[in-house]
């Protein structure tokens, strides 16, 4: 996923509840950087259906907010492979848990529509497509709508048929209703419970969970 290098205005340490993280920090404020995620959150679904054919599991991106270096996007979360039912409720619900120990004001979740709705085993056998997007604070949220028509091609890398995203008109709503573990996965957030983030991501990673900060994928060297 890349960031707009315009926005990039450094790479800093940053110390929070005591652990100092590299962390980026950029130039705009809290709106101009999760703007610029929620594009990149888009385009890299996108890549993903186009190249492997298959949808980019459920994701949080992390932000803090600085009196001295204002608005910093700190990394994302990525749910762990999940069973239908009960198991797909208890990742997405658990995607919540590192975001409320960095206890930041902001929180951007991700997911697509059809895949979710099947993973919850919600009545139905058909869902619309598309990328659904939770903006929160911690006393609100807005949810953006990116419907898509998906055109099936020849077999991807993955030996599943690659798709076509061909995006429609997107829409907005403040407040509107949430699935219940995507609900419960802000409210877990909003609990701000503080503690150890490297006990937190460690024990996450070991439960299947993608942890990255934006700094370390940033400083990796190239191929």
């Amino acid at each position: 996923m890349a960031l707009c290098p315009s926005l990039v205005l450094d790479v800093l340490e940053l110390s929070v509840y005591g652990f100092t993280l590299r962390v980026m920090v950029v130039t705009d404020g809290m709106d101009e950087i999760v703007a610029e995620m929620e594009r990149s959150a888009l385009a890299g679904a996108e890549s993903m259906l186009r190249t492997h054919g298959v949808c980019a599991r459920p994701s949080v991106f992390m932000f803090v907010s600085s009196p001295t270096l204002g608005a910093v996007f700190m990394g994302s979360v990525t749910a762990r492979r999940y069973a239908r039912g009960q198991d797909a409720a208890d990742a997405v619900r658990g995607l919540g848990l590192l975001p409320s120990v960095l206890a930041g004001p902001r929180l951007l979740v991700a997911w697509e529509n059809a895949e979710l709705c099947m993973a919850f085993g919600e009545p139905g056998e058909e869902f619309p497509a598309g990328l659904v997007m939770v903006d929160a604070t911690l006393d609100d949220h807005i949810v953006r709508w990116h419907p898509f028509t998906p055109r099936y091609g020849a077999k991807s890398e993955t030996m599943y048929a690659s798709v076509i995203v061909e995006w429609r008109a997107p829409s907005e709503q403040r407040g509107a209703a949430l699935p219940g573990p995507v609900a419960e996965l802000l409210g877990l957030w909003r609990e701000q419970r503080g503690g150890n983030l490297d006990v937190t991501r460690a024990a996450l990673q070991r439960s299947g969970f993608g942890v990255s900060w934006l700094a370390d994928m940033a400083t990796e060297p190239g191929p």
